[in-house]
C-alpha cells in the first residue's frame, strides 16, 4: 500500500504532496458476514489478522451493512496484536448482512 503525504503550505494555503510512504502503515480491513456471528446471550465474532500488529495499540472502526435501519452497537470485548473479538450486544441479528471493520495503529 502506498500513501501520499499531503500537507497544507502555511504561506500559500495550497495543499501539496510532501512525500510518499509505503513502509510501516499497517492498515487492515475486512468484513464479517452475519453467518460468522454466534453465541448466547449476545452474538460475537472473532477476527484474526493474517499479519499481526506489533502490539494491541490500534483502533478499530465499524461499518454496519444491513437491509433495514437498525440499532446495532458493535463493541470490542477483547483485543490482542493478532486480532479482536466483537460483540453485537444483542442476540438477534435480523437485517444485518455484514459488519465491515478497519484497524489502524495508534499514532499521528
Amino acid at each position: 500500500m502506498t500513501i501520499q503525504l499531503i500537507e497544507k503550505n502555511a504561506a500559500s494555503g495550497i495543499l501539496q504532496q510532501t512525500g510518499v510512504s509505503s513502509a510501516g502503515v499497517g492498515l487492515k480491513a475486512g468484513t464479517i458476514p452475519v453467518a460468522n456471528f454466534s453465541g448466547s446471550p449476545t452474538k460475537q465474532a472473532v477476527v484474526t489478522f493474517t499479519t499481526a500488529f506489533a502490539d494491541a495499540n490500534y483502533a478499530v472502526t465499524f461499518g454496519i451493512f444491513a437491509d433495514s435501519p437498525s440499532g446495532f452497537t458493535p463493541a470490542i470485548i477483547a483485543k490482542s496484536a493478532s486480532g479482536f473479538t466483537v460483540d453485537m450486544l444483542t442476540g438477534t441479528l435480523t437485517h444485518l448482512i455484514s459488519l465491515d471493520w478497519h484497524a489502524a495503529p495508534y499514532g499521528e
